[in-house]
């Protein structure tokens, strides 16, 4: 049996505008899959805030603050996939939920919530009444039932009664559906955030960039927003290099924000947040010092014209195609990412961190605990430093404390042979990603699909819809 793909969500353009997180994932996800000879065509429904062009493998386009759009997607998709269908392969239609960043419309298709719409749910649901279809979710966050919305709870509801199988990327994920949303266990699947293995080797990545040598690198790569903890970011690293460097060492340390504003929170509510994230930025400027001094931040285009060793912060505020993007995995130190939203279960940051073999230091996400102490149990408050990586609180405060302590642990600490911590940490990280790379992650998804297949054939081939009494059987089953 060979298998159709439909990936159906945020999905990159050839020029990045819809390059996010969610969209970077979706396009790993087919590229893995493109390889495997059971999947024979793929299309793309892309979910995007603006107009665009189709282009290949993008098949249609919703605009995500039309409703008729959605609606319009639904039939043309139930159309093309009946048209395309033959006896020898079987439709999959994959959905990317991004945890309730759907728009919410009134009965007059007015926008009144930019989450938590019922976008996806009414496509599962129109999508399901060909029951030779194969149905998944691919959730990148569940939140507690007690911190959801009514309308995230439907969805997930709905996810469980239509769709034939949940992914998920943690096994916190999974116990909190079963247990708080009622799912069964049998749809759920954990299947890890793929991880691009990263050939590239740190001083190869330095020379190609142009970093120097001997400058000790902190990184939070990817696109910027407030809800990234860039300011978080820029605070502890300040707090690090006054209190735990000298003034010559100074000009061998930098901190490198890596990645543009994303395109979605500069147009979002009119740009206020983009207003606020830059209000911030210039506050810190202002007022943080070190050694006495102002904070030294320089703002770049190109990475090769940074001035490492006059600057404590460099920001790249450009978007890094992939070879870049890998390239600052490879040539930093350290991986530092302060998120604070805590109940995110997944990290693209995360997963290139391993890929790259570049310790972690991360605030306790239910991602950053299940992956860098997977046996638990993580320290409820304070720093918790593990064989993997370093886990630290989300507070303004201790966020900042801690993510400074942390950052000091890995340039200085050395263990009982002399070697610096950190080299060990990158092996265990790295040697724990080798299983889930991106074609490993696919044949785990096949796995799942070709299952799922199994399961429906021989449960749904045949319908009995009287039932006979029976009182022998069922006096036995009372007993």
């Amino acid at each position: 049996m060979g298998y159709n793909i439909c990936l159906i969500g945020t999905y990159p353009t050839a020029n990045y505008d819809e390059e996010c997180g969610v969209g970077i994932f979706g396009s790993d996800q087919l590229n893995g899959l493109a390889k495997r000879k059971q999947f024979s065509r793929f299309r793309v429904v892309a979910i995007s805030n603006r107009k665009r062009e189709t282009e290949i493998p993008v098949d249609i386009v919703i605009q995500k603050y039309n409703q008729n759009s959605w609606a319009q997607a639904g039939n043309y998709l139930d159309n093309k996939l009946i048209e395309a269908k033959d006896e020898h392969t079987k439709d999959v239609i994959l959905y990317q939920y991004e945890g309730g960043l759907i728009p919410k419309f009134n009965k007059k298709g007015k926008v009144i919530a930019e989450i938590d719409g019922r976008g996806y749910s009414n496509l599962l649901k129109q999508l399901s009444r060909d029951l030779d279809r194969l149905q998944f979710v691919q959730m990148h966050t569940v939140k507690p039932i007690k911190k959801a919305g009514r309308d995230y709870i439907r969805n997930i509801k709905d996810f469980g009664k239509y769709a034939d199988g949940i992914m998920v990327m943690i096994e916190d994920s999974k116990r909190l559906l079963v247990e708080q949303y009622g799912i069964s266990p049998l749809k759920i699947k954990v299947i890890p955030h793929g991880i691009r293995e990263n050939k590239e080797t740190w001083e190869e990545a330095r020379r190609r960039l142009n970093i120097p040598l001997d400058l000790e690198l902190t990184s939070e790569p990817g696109l910027r927003s407030l809800n990234k903890g860039n300011h978080t970011f820029i605070r502890a690293n300040a707090k690090f290099v006054d209190e735990s460097l000298t003034t010559s060492q100074r000009e061998k340390y930098c901190g490198f924000l890596a990645g543009r504003l994303h395109p979605g929170f500069i147009n979002q509510e009119g740009g206020i947040y983009a207003q606020r994230y830059n209000e911030e930025t210039k506050k810190i400027i202002d007022s943080v010092k070190i050694h006495r001094t102002p904070i030294r931040i320089q703002t770049i285009k190109d990475i090769k014209k940074a001035d490492w060793k006059k600057n404590d912060i460099v920001i790249l505020d450009k978007f890094l195609e992939l070879p870049n993007l890998l390239g600052v995995y490879a040539s930093s130190d350290i991986i530092f990412t302060p998120y604070p939203e805590l109940d995110q279960s997944s990290s693209g940051a995360g997963a290139d961190s391993e890929g790259s073999g570049t310790p972690l230091i991360s605030t306790k996400t239910r991602w950053a605990c299940s992956t860098l102490k997977p046996y638990g149990p993580v320290k409820r408050q304070g720093i918790d430093i593990t064989d993997r990586g370093i886990l630290i609180d989300n507070g303004p405060r201790s966020c900042v404390n801690q993510g400074a302590a942390g950052i000091h642990y890995l340039i200085f600490h050395k263990d009982k042979d002399g070697q610096l911590s950190r080299t060990n940490m990158a092996h265990k990280a790295y040697e724990a990603g080798l299983s889930k790379t991106w074609p490993e992650v696919s044949k785990g998804l096949l796995e799942f699909i070709e299952t799922v297949a199994r399961r429906k054939g021989g449960t749904g081939a045949i319908s009995l819809k009287k039932q006979k009494d029976s009182p022998k059987l069922e006096s036995i089953l009372s007993n």
